[in-house]
């Protein structure tokens, strides 16, 4: 997959990072100052809400890193860099819990997950998600961007129990970015 510019890639978690970088690298894209793609992956410093992005200049693409936040607030199309290295593009991670009570979790595809869990909500419709500062907040569904963004990369919940779970699995590295909002 070829690398696009002024998209930004958002990538969940380091290991994503690093193979988008390593794309990048293959394609030849540079950082800002002109080191390799793969000499570091600032990914500490978003964490979650890592983002990288190609503007192109006079010699090709170099690449930078953004907050997620601040690509939404850009307006800039914003890639699950996931996708890229899925062999069918829109992929969902699921849970499913067997009659014995054990839980594995699988990937289905966008047509799957929509069968299963429906279609995106409708406007006025309220919903729960993590913000930056690593809190649970509650709005209703306008269908704009943020709304979409959030459902598109898996930061919409139907309750806040299911958005707290994420906080647990998230909270230390929230805490150690954020400095922690107790």
């Amino acid at each position: 997959m070829k690398i696009e510019n002024g998209k930004a890639y958002w990538c969940e978690d380091e290991d994503t990072g690093k193979k988008f970088l390593q794309l990048c690298e293959e394609q030849g894209i540079l950082w800002q100052d002109g080191q390799s793609a793969t000499t570091a992956n600032y990914w500490n410093w978003h964490l979650y809400n890592t983002c990288y992005f190609a503007d192109s200049y006079s010699n090709g693409y170099r690449l930078s890193q953004i907050n997620r936040d601040s690509a939404i607030t850009r307006k800039m199309e914003i890639i699950n860099a996931k996708t890229l290295f899925n062999k069918e593009n829109k992929m969902s991670k699921a849970k499913l819990t067997a009659e014995n009570g054990k839980t594995i979790e699988v990937e289905i595809t966008e047509e799957q997950r929509k069968e299963l869990f429906g279609g995106k909500p409708s406007v006025g419709d309220k919903y729960y998600f993590v913000d930056s500062y690593g809190d649970t907040d509650c709005i209703d569904w306008d269908n704009d961007d943020y709304d979409n963004y959030r459902y598109d990369t898996g930061n919409y919940y139907e309750t806040e129990a299911l958005a707290l779970k994420d906080i647990a699995k998230f909270g230390d590295d929230i805490k150690k970015y954020f400095g922690g909002n107790e």
